[in-house]
């Protein structure tokens, strides 16, 4: 089937079923193509983000962690800053083991897999050394109780040295005021503030502080006496107190320090775990984060990467849909344009020549043939030009015809005219023979003796009187007919007139003229035929009056036959016979005025009849406008 044969409907029904199946091909590449995206940015999204943020929650919490475990190093901490030290490293235990958790619930690939399980080693061996060394470590540490050993046991060191060199300065009689600096030295603040719930410490200190403060009292009284030159004083004061005193500290030192190089044990212990072996389980497990990170990020760049080559690719297939799409919009559009507007150009071409009067033109067979609505159109255009041009042929047949009827009709009223006057001119005699006869009868009742002779002579006239009314009647039958043929003429005269009528309104804006013609043409026919149909009334009375007279003279024959045997009658029967003669002569009369009428009446048929054929011969002009061959 040609492109051309196919209905416009399913023309512009394909046209737009193949846009919408192009903006479909195009949005599923669309949605393809963004999905396979969103599944890139979803792998991303899901997996590789949550994945970095999960082991970025696992550094954070583990470097907290280990941060914690070096805090405890600060000697300057007491027990409820420890306590809250080692709360916070539980929770960021807590934490990081949740992040693992969740970590692990991911899809992993097979080396993240691998180096997942690397780092659960190396946490959970860290883990080992912190708890299983470290903490036990660090718990003695505080059940000692000596916090800051190391600067408890240098202030000790100090009190010990001091007290040498108090010692050795009284052998060597120094200057005052080393003495005085020596005295100063021992103020110890830390001592004094230090605090501690060690059971042998405890009270060892609490000694040491009061044998200090003997000791200091009784030093600063030496150098007193010294300086007031007491020399004998002080060296009472040295022996019986100071001397004693620094026994009794000295044997203190000796009980506190080995309990105070405990805890430094265990506090360089600590140190050495957390540097040596903590510390470098932390850094590889920080490392094997890393190289978690790494992996995850060259991951979520091989996303990407893929997600870029996937918009690449849906940004190329939807280049080349759209493409496609304009291209077959463009000549689906052009072809189904081209159809519609051709057919409908060259429609418009066939009115334009047909309101220009030209019903010769015709539609090409090409057009003819074609089977959409634009064929169909052009078929349906072409059918209401043959039978415009049929009509309108029909038409200008009918106004000849409507001329040689309405010449045929002239010529029928003038004889119907020169026949009246003819039946006029013989009413006229008879008028005239009735008056003589009616003279006679007078006569005839004057003289009775010529009554036969009279009667004869009557007889004869009688005779030609009947004769005469027989042609009258006659006349009058004939007359009768003519007139019936006028309106038989007059009624079919009406009825083309309104077929006419009909046509040019079928023909619509060019019949308007010949309806108007049509229209005066029915009048008229309408007008002869009422004419027509009382010259046959009048007729059909002078008829009667005629059969009547003859009737009458039908009798009055015989009565003048019997005149001779009826002499004596005579007188009465010729006053009867005066006064029909005066009926007879009154009848005359009214045939000779209906006669007159029908005259009168044919002329004025014969005037319509011309008035026909003239508008008859315009509307065949009007007619001329169109072309029909």
């Amino acid at each position: 089937m040609k492109f051309k044969d196919i209905k416009t409907k399913t023309k512009l029904y394909g046209g737009f079923f193949s846009m919408i199946m192009i903006i479909l091909i195009i949005g599923i590449i669309s949605f393809l193509g963004i999905q396979n995206i969103g599944k890139s940015f979803k792998y991303v999204g899901q997996k590789t983000i949550k994945g970095v943020g999960f082991i970025s929650i696992m550094e954070a919490d583990l470097e907290k962690l280990m941060s914690g475990y070096y805090r405890l190093l600060d000697p300057l901490l007491n027990h409820e800053d420890r306590q809250d030290i080692l709360s916070e490293i539980a929770e960021f235990r807590k934490s990081y083991r949740k992040a693992v958790e969740d970590y692990s619930n991911l899809s992993l690939k097979a080396e993240e897999e691998r180096v997942f399980q690397q780092f659960l080693s190396e946490v959970d061996a860290w883990r080992l050394v912190n708890t299983q060394k470290i903490d036990p470590v660090h718990n003695e540490f505080l059940q000692k109780d000596l916090l800051n050993p190391i600067q408890l046991k240098q202030e000790l060191l100090s009190i010990a040295s001091v007290l040498k060199e108090v010692r050795l300065n009284s052998q060597t009689n120094s200057d005052i005021s080393e003495y005085r600096k020596m005295s100063e030295s021992l103020h110890f603040r830390f001592i004094d503030e230090f605090e501690t719930g060690n059971s042998i410490v405890s009270p060892l200190l609490t000694a040491l502080k009061n044998q200090v403060h003997v000791f200091d009292g009784a030093f600063k009284e030496y150098i007193l006496n010294i300086e007031q030159g007491r020399r004998n004083d002080a060296s009472r004061i040295y022996n019986n107190v100071m001397l004693p005193e620094m026994e009794k500290i000295n044997q203190t030192l000796l009980l506190i320090v080995p309990e105070v190089d405990e805890s430094i044990a265990l506090y360089n212990q600590l140190n050495h775990l957390m540097v040596n072996e903590s510390g470098v389980l932390h850094k590889k497990t920080r490392a094997t984060l890393a190289q978690m990170v790494g992996m995850s990020i060259e991951a979520s760049d091989e996303q990407l990467r893929k997600g870029d080559m996937i918009a690449i690719s849906s940004n190329s297939s939807l280049m080349v849909a759209i493409a496609i799409g304009v291209v077959l919009a463009l000549v689906l559009s052009y072809m189904i344009t081209k159809v519609i507007t051709n057919g409908l150009r060259r429609g418009g071409l066939l009115a334009d020549l047909v309101s220009k009067g030209d019903l010769t033109v015709t539609f090409d067979n090409d057009l003819m043939v074609q089977k959409d609505e634009i064929g169909d159109l052009a078929r349906a255009l072409q059918f209401m030009v043959n039978k415009l041009r049929d009509v309108i042929t029909n038409v200008n047949v009918g106004a000849a015809n409507i001329v040689v009827a309405s010449e045929q009709m002239n010529a029928a009223s003038q004889q119907m005219s020169q026949g009246a006057n003819e039946q006029a001119s013989s009413a006229e005699q008879v008028s005239a023979s009735m008056e003589e006869m009616a003279a006679n009868i007078s006569q005839n009742t004057h003289n009775a003796k010529e009554t036969e002779k009279i009667a004869i002579g009557v007889s004869e006239g009688i005779k030609n009187v009947s004769v005469s009314a027989l042609e009258s009647l006659n006349s009058i039958r004939n007359i009768a007919d003519k007139i019936s043929i006028i309106s038989e003429i007059s009624r079919q005269t009406n009825i083309l007139a309104l077929n006419a009528a009909v046509e040019a309104a079928n023909a619509g804006v060019h019949g308007k003229g010949f309806a108007v013609v049509a229209a005066e043409v029915r009048k008229l026919a309408e007008t002869s035929k009422i004419a027509a149909d009382e010259i046959v009334q009048l007729a059909s009375r002078s008829v009667d009056v005629t059969e009547k007279a003859g009737l009458l003279m039908s009798k009055l024959i015989p009565e003048v036959e019997k005149t001779t045997a009826l002499i004596q009658e005579i007188a009465s029967a010729s006053i009867e016979q005066n006064s029909g003669a005066n009926q007879v002569n009154s009848a005359i009369q009214q045939l000779n005025q209906v006669t007159q009428q029908n005259a009168s009446s044919s002329e004025t048929l014969a005037t319509s009849s011309e008035e026909l054929s003239s508008q008859a011969e315009q509307m065949k002009d009007h007619i001329s406008f169109f072309k029909v061959n």
